[in-house]
């Protein structure tokens, strides 16, 4: 996949001649451009090749050929179909590029659970796009299928997943601050799958299904450095052999800083909607399933975060007590992050740090330094706004985690509505069932730790210090630990002088 992905890559460096004239001549510079990014073995063994194709060039890539770099020892049987590109320059400059999805195949190799096998088949897959060499990026792209099947599995397990039609599509454009803008949307619907484990070493058959009629991802990029990651490969490719990249070691550290922050801005979701599992003790399902990811590039004070949402969560009847059905949560909202991240200055330093001529390139001490630094600055772990609810009862709750040295200060405060409902449910259980006897009593203690907001809410604010000292509610529930005290240093003895008697004589 790297080799392909480099196809797609070389275009980015075709001069912009060639871009107007299309013959042998500019087969043979397409192909020296490509070796710059697959290297010239690839070549050599018939991996990739460029023929001209009318009016423009036809890149093959055939998996098949790769069996000559994999060890005997592995096993391995490839039936791949060869897959190509065909590129054709257009006047402004930029290429048209097209080709199938990718394509069909099947492969088995020798791995740690015996012989293992995947296989798959996709239904008209195609894409077309227009490649742009000063952005080195697609200013548009779309691909499409009418299905897919894929097969997959080892002695202990089979899995077969299928996929209806399904749609790509991307945009690229020059960025404000450096680098490009990208953003891309996918979709495909009626997604299966099912997994089979048969494992009789430890007495285990059990078929799982997973079914969803539609599954969206949508990503964006902002300030995306394409360039610079596009000559970190050249580089790579060019010194391939420890010995090079060692000597050339300076201008691998050039290379790595100029790709910095990678990205400014980075943001990816995907969801699912009527999810349903099924198992041998029956389905469990959701309504919602949704995942959210934003982050910046490497910076001074980068952020993360992390979100998901599940809503409308079932269980089989029978799988959990019958007391327990109101209590079980039925929608979550959470929501992780980072702030405060000062990535910038640990990445540099640990570039300008790292020797590849000695092992560790990077020693245990530098790097101790370098995440003491990182630490020292503070950075938050931070939980934002999130929810849990069943039925009758909300639990809603935010805070975050400061990194104060070694130890962190954590302060979470969390909202409960209908809390006493739930109450009420426990202890009519609790008259039957073990279960409920031993939570009731910890549902009580904590309504104990309460505060009674104006609205009837529930409300607990936890701070625990680094220290060791936790607070509820700015009431004390346990002190900051004991520090011991250091051993004494004994006295230094004179020449000649008895030795000191033991501190505890018996």
């Amino acid at each position: 996949m790297r080799h392909v992905a480099s196809i797609f890559a070389v275009l980015a460096i075709a001069t912009p001649a060639l871009a107007q004239t299309v013959n042998e001549q500019g087969a043979a510079q397409l192909t020296s451009d490509l070796k710059r990014y697959v290297g010239e073995t690839v070549f050599a063994k018939g991996i990739v090749k460029v023929a001209v194709d009318g009016g423009g060039y036809t890149i093959t890539f055939d998996p098949k050929a790769m069996s000559a770099f994999i060890p005997a020892q592995a096993g391995a049987k490839f039936d791949i179909a060869p897959y190509s590109l065909r590129v054709k320059p257009r006047p402004d400059m930029t290429w048209d590029v097209a080709g199938d999805a990718m394509p069909n195949g099947a492969f088995e190799f020798n791995g740690p659970q015996g012989r293992q096998h995947m296989s798959w088949t996709l239904a008209n897959g195609r894409m077309t796009g227009v490649y742009d060499p000063a952005l080195a990026i697609f200013t548009t792209a779309e691909s499409s299928m009418d299905g897919m099947a894929m097969k997959s599995g080892d002695p202990t397990q089979e899995t077969d997943a299928s996929f209806g039609n399904g749609a790509f599509a991307m945009t690229g454009k020059l960025a404000a601050n450096g680098g490009v803008d990208v953003t891309s949307t996918q979709s495909v619907a009626n997604f299966a799958e099912k997994v089979t484990i048969n494992d009789p070493s430890i007495g285990l058959n059990m078929p799982v299904t997973l079914t969803t009629p539609k599954i969206d991802v949508t990503s964006s990029a902002t300030g995306f450095r394409s360039r610079a990651m596009l000559n970190l490969l050249a580089f790579g490719v060019a010194n391939a052999e420890d010995s090079r990249v060692r000597a050339n070691q300076a201008e691998l550290k050039t290379k790595l800083l100029a790709t910095l922050p990678l990205w400014d801005k980075l943001e990816g979701s995907y969801g699912l909607n009527g999810i349903q599992v099924g198992t041998p003790i029956g389905n469990f399902g959701a309504s919602q399933l949704a995942v959210r990811f934003t982050g910046t590039g490497i910076s001074r004070n980068g952020t993360l975060n992390y979100g998901v949402k599940i809503g409308g969560l079932t269980v089989p009847a029978g799988v959990l007590p019958a007391w327990s059905a109101t209590l079980m949560p039925t929608e979550l909202d959470l929501n992780l992050g980072g702030a405060n991240l000062d990535l910038d200055s640990l990445v540099r330093e640990a570039i300008e740090a790292f020797d590849l001529t000695k092992e560790p390139p990077i020693a245990d001490e530098v790097g101790a330094e370098l995440a003491a630094d990182f630490l020292a600055k503070g950075p938050r772990f931070v939980i934002a706004e999130s929810f849990v609810k069943n039925k009758d009862t909300q639990f809603t709750f935010s805070g975050d985690i400061v990194m104060q040295g070694e130890r962190p200060d954590l302060n979470v405060t969390i909202d409960a509505t209908g809390y006493d409902k739930m109450v009420e449910a426990l202890q009519a259980a609790a008259t039957s069932d073990p279960q409920a006897q031993q939570i009731f009593p910890v549902t009580l203690a904590f309504k104990g730790f309460a505060k009674t907001l104006p609205d009837g809410a529930l409300q607990w604010i936890v701070n625990a210090r680094a220290d060791g000292s936790i607070f509820i509610n700015g009431g004390l529930i346990k002190g900051a630990d004991t520090i011991p005290a250091p051993e004494p240093i004994p006295e230094p003895i004179a020449p000649g002088a008895p030795p000191a008697p033991p501190a505890n004589p018996q």
